[in-house]
Parts: structure tokens; C-alpha cells; sequence
């Protein structure tokens, strides 16, 4: 018998507006809701693509640390498909 599979959250982020000067916008974890602020692009077609979207959308991406410390992030990857985002009401 198979088992269907779970959907894979690991890299999937919210996209949540952020007012701190440096911060371009911040991502919120789908799996475990930890908040990361994006300060930094691996490349200008990554930048273009993701300040398209809105507070409120979802994405998949990787993430690099430029001051983990601080929770300052770079995207390094975006990563085809975005997760449904699980739950009523959300």
C-alpha cells in the first residue's frame, strides 16, 4: 500500500513586509515559523523576481547568512513551485 506523500515545507517561506531600513522584506519559515530578514540577493534577476511579490505570498528559496548573529539573510536560490500553505483560514 503506498502512503501519500507529505508536503515538503523545508524551504518554504510567507513573505512578511518589513519597516527596518536595511531589511528588504523578511520570510517566515512554513515549518517551523522562525522569521528570517533578507538584507541581500545572490543576483540581480533573484531581486527582481522576488520584489514582485507580495506581503502575504509564499516561496521557496534557499538562504545564505550575512550576520546570523543579527538575523540578516541573503536568498541564494529561488526554487521552482511554491508550497500551499497548509491549514483553514490561512
Amino acid at each position: 500500500m503506498s502512503k501519500a506523500k507529505q508536503p515538503n515545507n523545508a524551504n518554504s517561506y510567507v513573505i512578511e513586509a518589513n519597516g527596518a531600513e536595511d531589511v528588504k522584506f523578511s520570510l517566515r519559515a512554513m515549518s517551523s515559523g522562525n522569521r528570517y530578514d533578507v538584507v541581500d540577493y545572490a543576483d540581480p534577476i533573484l531581486a527582481e523576481k522576488l520584489q514582485a511579490r507580495e506581503p502575504g505570498n509564499s516561496v521557496r528559496v534557499e538562504l545564505a547568512p550575512v550576520d546570523e548573529a543579527a538575523n540578516r539573510w541573503a536568498v541564494t536560490r529561488h526554487l521552482p513551485g511554491a508550497s500551499p500553505r497548509i491549514g483553514l483560514g490561512r
